[in-house]
């Protein structure tokens, strides 16, 4: 299987994405803000994001869809929530659900074209080289989680990533220490002015 293209984005378009946000409208807006809102949640998929139940004590709990069928741990994920984008996540707050995503848009589907529509307005606007789309956020995670900068043990980059390139032994007697992700995350968020 040939290895999947490397689609992160540089830190420095994540925080022109932070510094903008507040001066975009509509579906830009939106784009930037579901994009963010990703990336601070250790690059969660926009179908978890979706269908994600509220949070507790900051926490949210939810089973990655994509590789539950394949992980022992059925892809189980607790992230927490951090202070610094804590505001830009309580924007979209569900009275359902963790997001209110699924009253806006009657599927994921829809959401993720309106998402993704948005990502490139924004890159239009700045006139950016290279074209992303929410996925990105994702790789970005990962890439800067391991860069030089913040050098997170590439275990603890896949645990963040709810893979299963690790041993399936590991799911079996390793107890996630999910304060390890939560300290990675964080690390990962200081590399930005989210002010």
């Amino acid at each position: 299987a040939k290895p999947a293209e490397h689609r992160d984005i540089p830190a420095e378009w994540v925080q022109m994405m932070i510094d903008q946000r507040e001066g975009l409208t509509r579906t830009e807006r939106l784009g930037v803000d579901v994009f963010l809102i990703s990336f601070a949640l250790m690059g969660v998929n926009i179908v978890d994001l979706y269908h994600m139940k509220k949070p507790k004590d900051g926490v949210l709990h939810y089973f990655r869809q994509k590789t539950t069928d394949s992980k022992a741990d059925r892809a189980e994920m607790f992230v927490r929530i951090e202070d610094c984008v804590r505001p830009l996540c309580d924007a979209y707050k569900g009275k359902e659900l963790a997001f209110d995503f699924s009253t806006r848009y009657n599927d994921k589907d829809n959401f993720t074209i309106v998402v993704n529509r948005g990502i490139r307005l924004w890159i239009a606007r700045n006139r950016l080289d290279k074209d992303f789309t929410f996925y990105s956020a994702r790789h970005t995670w990962g890439t800067l989680a391991s860069s030089k900068s913040v050098q997170i043990d590439s275990r603890v980059v896949t645990d963040a990533m709810t893979h299963s390139s690790k041993s399936a032994m590991d799911d079996v007697y390793i107890r996630k220490d999910w304060e390890v992700l939560w300290d990675a995350n964080a690390k990962v968020l200081g590399l930005f002015r989210w002010e």
